[in-house]
């Protein structure tokens, strides 16, 4: 995500940009699988809990870490797949918050019928409560979940090269399709001799070929 080899591949060097992944709630949404009022009930509930930026000192907006994605995504397992009471969800990560800063996505969660089992990352079972003999327990794949959370985040193709005024962002000022990434951003560095390379260290979830547009849009300007 943000250089020619990782647009060819979504999972290159994916661990060194998870810190990078910020996301709107519209974003985070999509990737989870779920409406945006749905997620805003899970933050109410205390489920998950983002970051809130100021911009400007004024205006507030949500901002989703990789990990809460991962935490929606196993949310929504235990839910829909599972049929498991979101009442009950909220119970058990309020009181493993006790072992765990974020239960849903650093410790392990198996399902057996209606019963959830939890598990830590070494092995051992939570409180000791371990499934008896014989109960076959599906173990939600948190590395398999965190994968699909990158890749769900990629940008479309058809998004990536373009910009756009959308009311509310940047005080519509043009931004990159997808993002809330400002032309005007890209083209400072540019104007300070910064390469294509030094541009995607610094903004990650561009890509190639909207360096290309600022620069061509640069050129037609001066």
């Amino acid at each position: 995500m943000g250089s020619r080899a990782a647009d060819q591949n979504p999972d290159f060097d994916a661990f060194a940009l998870d810190d990078l992944i910020n996301v709107p709630r519209r974003t985070a949404a999509r990737a989870i699988g779920i409406p945006e009022d749905r997620l805003r009930e899970w933050e109410t509930r205390g489920l998950l809990r983002p970051r809130v930026l100021t911009e400007n000192g004024t205006r507030r907006i949500t901002s989703y870490s990789l990990d809460d994605l991962v935490q929606g995504r196993v949310i929504r397992i235990l839910e829909d797949r599972h049929k498991i009471h979101i009442r009950q969800i909220t119970r058990i990560v309020e009181e493993y918050r006790a072992y765990s800063e974020k239960p849903l996505s650093q410790l392990v969660w198996g399902v057996s019928e209606n019963h959830i089992y939890l598990q830590f990352p070494d092995g051992g079972w939570v409180d000791g409560h371990e499934p008896g003999q014989g109960v076959m327990v599906e173990v939600i794949d948190l590395d398999e979940i965190r994968a699909d959370s990158r890749r769900a985040i990629q940008r479309p193709e058809a998004d990536r090269g373009k910009i756009e005024k959308r009311r509310g962002v940047q005080h519509s000022v043009p931004v990159f399709v997808g993002t809330r990434t400002p032309l005007e951003a890209v083209h400072s560095f540019l104007k300070r001799g910064a390469t294509t390379e030094d541009i995607l260290e610094a903004y990650p979830h561009l890509t190639a070929e909207d360096i290309d547009l600022a620069r061509d849009l640069l050129t037609t300007a001066s």
